[in-house]
């Protein structure tokens, strides 16, 4: 049975599913022109998988990346946009996240112990699969992004924030692509990992 979602959920899913990082300053770069990307290389893992994305809802528009960096786009410009699809685009925000802090009982001082990024990010990809031992980042490299109605939702505004151009600019086959992106995301869900889902059908299982 399918599980159904919210009209648009993104996970940063770092298989951890916690985005490091602190909130930082709202100065945008005044007068920085947003590098225009060429392709997907900047952002693209594989042909289903990207570790750069946008949370983009509503009228916010913010890339995220899977080790917590949020608010700076590919380029490395401001990356919080605020109204979605202004022309010139609005940077409002540049480079901010979440810090995290705990006290920790393990018998090694400081037992105070904080994480996560301000400026720069300061985690990696992936959960902690035992003491010492980390996830495969090759793995954990990746961001889901889900919106239920995908598969025919007008995809042109998301397209030309992912690919960095205005919408008139934007082309059937960048539509295409962010379309198969939602598909493989939707798809490949990591439930098996504690990402939330919607059980449709009480059986515990996620399926798509």
């Amino acid at each position: 049975m399918k599980k159904r979602f919210g009209n648009i959920f993104l996970a940063f899913a770092m298989s951890l599913f916690l985005i490091s990082g602190m909130a930082y300053g709202a100065n945008a770069n005044k007068g920085s022109k947003t590098a225009k990307l060429t392709g997907t290389s900047d952002f693209r893992v594989t042909a289903e998988r990207v570790n750069k994305t946008l949370v983009n809802v509503g009228q916010v528009a913010m890339w995220v990346r899977a080790n917590g960096e949020t608010a700076r786009e590919p380029g490395g410009d401001s990356g919080l946009f605020f109204p979605r699809g202004s022309t010139p685009t609005t940077a409002a925000i540049f480079a901010d996240g979440f810090i995290y802090g705990g006290k920790v009982n393990d018998g090694i001082s400081p037992a105070i112990r904080v994480g996560g990024s301000t400026y720069s990010p300061g985690m990696v990809p992936g959960a902690i699969v035992q003491k010492g031992v980390g996830e495969d980042r090759a793995e954990a490299d990746r961001i889901w992004r889900v919106r239920r109605d995908y598969a025919t939702a007008n995809l042109r505004q998301d397209a030309a924030e992912l690919f960095q151009v205005r919408a008139a600019e934007v082309t059937d086959a960048m539509i295409a692509d962010v379309r198969e992106l939602y598909k493989s995301d939707w798809k490949d869900w990591p439930a098996d990992k504690g990402a939330p889902f919607y059980d449709a059908d009480g059986d515990g299982q996620y399926n798509p």
